[in-house]
């Protein structure tokens, strides 16, 4: 049973995590993340040469 949880949590959060995104929800989005999250985009940046900070 808590393996079935587990899969729908994680579906869920990849639901908030797509239509945040197409919906510019910033709340939605942040939803998918654990609270102490935090995104390196610097690889996929430095490959189309962007150097964010």
């Amino acid at each position: 049973m808590a393996e079935l949880r587990d899969r729908a949590e994680i579906t869920d959060a990849l639901y908030r995590f797509g239509l945040g995104q197409d919906l510019q929800d910033k709340e939605l989005f942040a939803s998918a993340f654990a609270a102490d999250a935090e995104l390196d985009f610097r690889p996929a940046a430095a490959r189309w040469g962007a150097k964010p900070p």
